[in-house]
């Protein structure tokens, strides 16, 4: 795929997962043909840090900390140098990239050690701030120094994209910018509060639709591919990877990526085949605007259920249930109240559907009006059957 700037700072400047920013790519390429370049021009061009560490000259002890005796018989383990660093810069408020290069040449004892950094954003005992953000870059083993495969643990972490070979007008173009197009760049600040703004819609769109896609295909939510297979070490699908679906969605849309690039970056984290099968999903059931839903005078206008599609009724029920569960959400008790009047309407026909959104919103808090109760008692039974109460 083309990679644009406003892509690459999309994968950089979203929310990602386990409340860290980010989307974690790893630009597969040849050598050589401007991966590390781009990003540190880019970096610059944003006003971002950036953090490079070429992981094959590191140690273990460079990603699970330094052992040191704690003083009381046990030990801690120290974060190093460029943790701290990263931490330092991003508590001033600025965007952190730490860009790990050459990941195929990293051994196997340092492959490991990178696990729970990457996932989880924790290096020894110091846990990363959320503004550090992760990208890396590889050559496919067989072309790459003393190249080691990625195991299945370490590739279902990352959003799996192939960086195109430049042509001569590529090149001559990242030659004159310093490798960043700064006419298109913008500040990682800008980029972060723009897509901060439209982000809470966007994700409760993006959970309701995977949540409606799996309901239906249940069999996607987990296919590690055969052993041996090329893609055993690139994309699939994963309960990780489709939460990192989730948040590309969300991110892209934010950013006001084009379809075409996000369904690229969908591609990247869940494999081609069953990306598709979300797409062509997604087009079939037209799902409505969680908030325009719940901010209608009359709900019916804007969506009814279909009870030949339980699965776009639930993806429907499940995207307002994300929108109004944070605490911290829009109009949070006005949009409930509609959302169990939604809810009582399916229940007349298709209680187990409204199940998962009903016990969400109740869990959140949001159960305490008597439409809520009402509804909540209509659908006792079935929760009870179904071992939700």
């Amino acid at each position: 795929m083309t990679i644009s700037i406003r892509t690459l700072q999309t994968l950089m400047c979203s929310p990602g997962i386990g409340g860290r920013r980010g989307l974690r790519p790893l630009f597969w390429g040849k050598p050589g043909i401007g991966k590390t370049a781009l990003v540190e021009g880019l970096a610059r061009a944003m006003g971002a840090d950036l953090i490079t560490i070429i992981a094959s000259i590191r140690e273990p002890a460079d990603f699970l900390g330094i052992p040191m005796p704690d003083g009381k018989g046990g030990m801690l383990y120290a974060a190093p140098t460029w943790a701290n660093r990263a931490n330092a810069t991003a508590a001033q408020g600025k965007l952190v990239i730490v860009f790990i290069d050459e990941l195929t040449t990293c051994p196997p004892a340092v492959q490991a050690a990178l696990l729970r950094v990457i996932n989880e954003g924790w290096v020894g005992d110091l846990q990363l701030h959320e503004n550090v953000v992760f990208l890396a870059a590889a050559n496919p083993p067989e072309i790459a120094a003393g190249g080691y495969d990625l195991p299945p643990p370490m590739a279902n972490r990352f959003m799996h994209l192939q960086w195109h070979d430049p042509n001569a007008a590529d090149f001559s173009e990242g030659i004159l910018s310093d490798w960043a197009d700064t006419t298109t760049a913008e500040a990682a600040t800008k980029v972060m509060a723009r897509i901060d703004s439209k982000h809470a819609v966007e994700l409760a769109k993006a959970k309701g639709l995977v949540t409606g896609f799996l309901r239906s295909n249940s069999n996607k939510l987990i296919s590690l591919p055969k052993e041996g297979s090329w893609d055993l070490n690139r994309a699939w699908p994963s309960p990780r990877t489709w939460d990192l679906t989730i948040a590309t969605l969300a991110g892209g849309a934010a950013n006001g990526l084009p379809e075409t690039e996000i369904d690229d970056l969908i591609e990247g984290c869940i494999g081609r085949g069953v990306a598709g099968e979300l797409r062509q999903y997604q087009a079939a059931a037209d799902l409505p605007n969680p908030a325009k839903l719940l901010d209608a005078k009359d709900p019916s206008k804007v969506w009814q259920h279909n009870p030949e599609r339980p699965d776009v009724t639930a993806a429907v029920l499940n995207s307002c249930a994300a929108l109004i569960t944070p605490k911290k959400a829009d109009k949070r008790k006005e949009r409930a109240e509609t959302m169990w009047t939604i809810i009582g309407s399916v229940t007349k026909n298709a209680a187990d559907v409204a199940v998962i959104a009903g016990r969400s919103v109740a869990r959140a808090g949001l159960s305490s009006s008597p439409t809520a109760r009402k509804v909540m008692l209509k659908m006792g039974p079935v929760m009870q059957a179904m071992g939700e109460i």
